[in-house]
């Protein structure tokens, strides 16, 4: 692969990660707040919305203009005279695709224009307000009130120093940056297209492919909410048997106060842990004596390493090899076997125990005697003494 093509596809591929990366987390700062004010989280909102969408401008001049006829650095230079300027960014992303079938991606709708305005302000002139001294600090306010007042009722949302950010304000916001975003994307497919890269490709499960791929990401954010709420509900009221559930419900429930509960799930859905419940659950945990086994215990919870099917399937085959040493069946014993099974999500481990229940019902109805049972179930237990098993009953 030339050298420009290497430029285009992997470098860039790895942009369009980090500009869907920014983009992501500057809507999430606005999904999650309530007000936006001179603080940090319209700060954040507005650098990492700006960051992102200039990055993908540049990877969208990138493969449209950068040739081998280019030396690297004629066009480096020419991106640095452009600057953070979304609206020069914009303009030259507008030059190169004119006359193509790609033009129509290029062409922004005036909200989505004056919020570039927005962005492009914010960043030349408002990123660094708060360390000139003696002068007004709330020009992010100020950008986002009159982008507001032109675009959204917002009669009952501003005040001389804030945002009130209504559902109203999150949907027009989603909806304007994420129709930025997905044209520029576009503008992207149609640039790798061209030059036979596959700079588009995006991470499954990124938030650079939420960004990219979803019609608007305030309706996503709704979807995720529900999601998560109705996992709550399913670990709350169900009966199916699992060995990660049978984990969880062999642990003791902190005593939580039930008020908070909705309080804390709202919190939670917009991105926090809330500290109150950090600080109840501290306080909880200093009534403890076993502190220290609990944080272990609920350490292995999330870890994609930790099989919990194990311990089940351990104890089944301790069963069966106890039924081969001491040639003895024990009702009991397949009672247990048979309450194991449940949580065992393995198919030849599975089939291992139905074959063994099936010998023992048949050494109950007088079919096979003590040591034919014991013989047949040592023939079909053999493979699993093997030392791929971790969970071998001898080690």
């Amino acid at each position: 692969m030339n050298p420009e093509l290497w430029f285009k596809n992997f470098n860039m591929v790895i942009e369009l990660d980090v500009a869907g990366e920014f983009i992501y987390n500057g809507l999430q700062e606005i999904y999650q707040t309530s007000c936006f004010r001179n603080d940090a989280h319209t700060f954040v909102a507005l650098y990492n919305l700006s960051v992102g969408i200039e990055r993908l401008q540049k990877i969208i001049i990138t493969l449209w203009e950068f040739k081998d006829s280019i030396s690297p650095e004629e066009f480096e230079e020419e991106l640095r005279k452009i600057g953070h300027n979304h609206i020069s960014l914009r303009d030259k992303i507008i030059s190169l695709v004119k006359g193509t079938k790609a033009e129509k991606a290029s062409s922004l709708t005036s909200r989505e224009n004056d919020f570039l305005e927005v962005l492009c302000h914010f960043y030349s002139d408002n990123r660094y307000m708060r360390y000139r001294a003696y002068q007004d600090t709330d020009g992010e306010v100020v950008l986002l009130k009159n982008y507001l007042t032109k675009y959204a009722d917002t009669d009952q949302s501003i005040f001389d120093d804030s945002i009130i950010v209504n559902d109203k304000i999150k949907r027009l916001l989603g909806k304007t940056i994420s129709g930025i975003s997905k044209k520029y994307y576009e503008l992207v497919r149609e640039g790798s297209r061209r030059n036979g890269t596959f700079t588009y490709e995006l991470r499954e499960e990124s938030k650079a492919a939420k960004v990219f791929r979803y019609d608007t990401l305030y309706s996503e954010k709704y979807e995720e909410h529900i999601a998560f709420k109705e996992m709550i509900i399913y670990l709350h009221n169900t009966n199916e048997k699992h060995p990660f559930l049978k984990y969880i419900e062999g642990i003791e429930p902190l005593p939580f106060d039930a008020a908070f509960i909705s309080d804390y799930i709202e919190e939670i859905c917009n991105g926090n842990i809330p500290q109150q419940l950090v600080d109840e659950a501290d306080a909880l945990y200093e009534d403890l004596d076993n502190s220290k086994e609990r944080r272990e215990m609920l350490s292995l919870i999330g870890n994609p390493n930790v099989d919990f099917e194990f311990p089940h399937i351990k104890k089944c085959l301790d069963i069966i090899n106890s039924i081969l040493e001491n040639e003895t069946i024990d009702k009991e014993a397949i009672k247990a076997l048979e309450i194991e099974k449940e949580y065992i999500l393995e198919d030849d481990i599975i089939e291992l125990i139905n074959e063994v229940e099936a010998l023992v019902e048949s050494y109950f109805r007088n079919e096979i005697e003590t040591t034919t049972l014991a013989e047949k179930i040592k023939r079909i237990y053999e493979p699993y003494k093997s030392p791929l098993y971790a969970f071998d009953v001898d080690n």
